[in-house]
C-alpha cells in the first residue's frame, strides 16, 4: 500500500511539472515510478502522452496493451477525417507562435494516419527539431507534389523556407488548398 501511494506523489509531481512547463523533469520522475513499477498503467499513459520520442511513445502504447489499459492513447493524439484540417491548422498556430514542441506532438499522429496530406507534412517541416526533419518533410513533399497538386504550394513555400540549424526564420502564411482556409 505504500508503494502505491509513493508512485501516485510521484506522478502528481510529474503531472505538477508538466504543468508547469518542466516536461524533461517530469519525464525523469515517470521513468523512475517505471523502474519500481513496469505495471503502472498511469505513468504509462503519461509517457505515451508527453515523449517527444516516437519509438518511446509506440513503447509505452504497446505497455498500455499488454496491461489491458480501456484508455490507448490516440487520445491525445487522436485524429479522424472530421477534424484533421483542423489539427493541422493548430499545429500551425502553434509552429507560427515558436511552441515547435507542441506543433510537432500536434502533427505526429496527423502525419502517420495521413501520410499523404500535405499540409501535415508542411507543419511537419516547419516544426522539425532539426535540419534532418526538415530535410524528410521537404523530400516527402517533393514525392507528394509529382502525383498530387496540391502539395505544389506547401512544397514551394518549404523550400523557400529557412532552416540554419539554430533558428527558424519568419514563416510567412500559406493558403491550406485542401482545407479551404487561410493561414
Amino acid at each position: 500500500m505504500k508503494r502505491v501511494d509513493a508512485e501516485n506523489k510521484q506522478l502528481e509531481k510529474a503531472v505538477r511539472l508538466i504543468e508547469g512547463g518542466k516536461r524533461e523533469e517530469a519525464l525523469a520522475v515517470i521513468k523512475d515510478v517505471l523502474i519500481e513499477n513496469q505495471d503502472n498503467e498511469t505513468a504509462w499513459r503519461l509517457l505515451s502522452r508527453i515523449t517527444d520520442n516516437p519509438k518511446e511513445r509506440e513503447y509505452a502504447i504497446y505497455q498500455l496493451r499488454r496491461l489491458g489499459s480501456d484508455q490507448v492513447p490516440e487520445m491525445a493524439g487522436s485524429v479522424d477525417g472530421a477534424n484533421v484540417e483542423a489539427r493541422v491548422k493548430q499545429a500551425y498556430d502553434q509552429a507560427k507562435t515558436g511552441n515547435l514542441r507542441t506543433a510537432r506532438n500536434m502533427i505526429r499522429p496527423v502525419v502517420q494516419k495521413y501520410p499523404g496530406h500535405p499540409g501535415a507534412w508542411f507543419v511537419k517541416g516547419i516544426a522539425a527539431k532539426d535540419r534532418s526533419g526538415y530535410l524528410d518533410a521537404l523530400q516527402t513533399l517533393k514525392t507528394l507534389a509529382s502525383t498530387d497538386p496540391e502539395a505544389k504550394p506547401y512544397l514551394d513555400r518549404l523550400s523557400k523556407y529557412k532552416f540554419d540549424g539554430k533558428r527558424r526564420k519568419k514563416i510567412a502564411p500559406i493558403w491550406f488548398v485542401a482545407g479551404g482556409f487561410a493561414l
